[in-house]
């Protein structure tokens, strides 16, 4: 859990510059630009609370979450792979940092799941629909308290912009993508079957 968090620590900070520029522009408590101290402090309790959901919910099948380990050169591939896909579509095919982050994670996901069993790919999907769960309340009291918030601070068009109970229906994507990811950058990087495999 803490190494998740940690990781997640610095690398949403990078990842909200991105969404800073077309997916919403908030107002920010500290003007610490451009590591603004809500995004690192989002990062660390987003990622352990992701992290945690995962483990409670995969130790309970108490069966192994991987069928077979990471190579290192597999490992490396796969980050290599997350990093492509977001920075050249973004960057230089100015694809919106929506599309490029579901891009970059769901394919990095895909790869990674080849390599766990069905009930820790199970442990991941409720993972996700927990967090949506658990992050839904907030909108709904930022919007009685600010009414007109959501249309004032977030920037999404299209596809993304589409409202579920007033909400842009990218925000669910995105703590369900999160409850994916999560868990299985968690086991590419900090499974200990995992860490134990040496590459023949």
């Amino acid at each position: 859990m803490l190494f998740m968090s940690i990781v997640c620590l610095f690398v949403t900070p990078f990842l909200e510059l991105a969404n800073l520029t077309d997916w919403w522009n908030p107002h920010f408590i500290f003007n610490t630009y451009p590591l603004y101290l809500e995004d690192l402090l989002f990062g660390f309790s987003l990622g352990g609370v992701a992290s945690a959901l995962y483990s409670l919910l995969i130790d309970r099948f108490h069966i192994p979450s991987l069928i077979r380990p990471f190579s290192r050169i597999k490992k490396v591939i796969i980050i290599l792979i997350m990093l492509f896909l977001f920075y050249i579509p973004f960057h230089f095919l100015h694809m919106s940092s929506f599309w490029s982050e579901m891009l970059s994670c769901g394919i990095a996901i895909l790869l990674i799941s080849f390599h766990l069993s069905f009930r820790s790919l199970l442990s991941m999907l409720l993972t996700g629909m927990l967090l949506i769960i658990m992050i839904t309340p907030g909108y709904f009291l930022g919007m009685y308290l600010n009414p007109g918030w959501i249309e004032e601070e977030w920037l999404l068009k299209g596809f993304a912009a589409f409202p579920v109970f007033g909400i842009p229906i990218a925000e669910f994507i995105f703590y369900m993508l999160v409850g994916l990811t999560i868990p299985s950058l968690q086991e590419l990087l900090f499974n200990k079957n995992n860490l134990a495999y040496k590459e023949k």
